[in-house]
């Protein structure tokens, strides 16, 4: 098999999630993403959940995370999220 070896600067997962989230195009083009890339995987169910519910805010490390306290959108595909799916990150 295949050794992986660290190298070079290093980022930690939340941090990369939180700039690949940054990178993502504002409206409805984000739609059109989470599909295509549903598609790339090919999974071959795609779903979109609504959910109106809200959280509470009194215990939040920040004031900044009170705006994603609800309602949000999910996205599912039923594609496998590989090892090299996430190193790829």
């Amino acid at each position: 098999g295949i050794i992986h070896e660290s190298f070079g600067q290093s980022e930690s997962i939340t941090r990369r999630l939180k700039n690949i989230i940054d990178m993502y195009p504002q409206g409805s083009q984000q739609l059109s993403e989470l599909l295509q890339n549903a598609d790339d995987a090919r999974a071959t169910v795609v779903k979109f959940i609504i959910s109106h519910k809200t959280h509470g805010k009194s215990s939040l490390l920040g004031q900044k995370m009170s705006a994603w306290q609800g309602p949000a959108l999910y996205c599912y595909n039923d594609a496998t999220f590989t090892s090299r799916d996430f190193e790829n990150l």
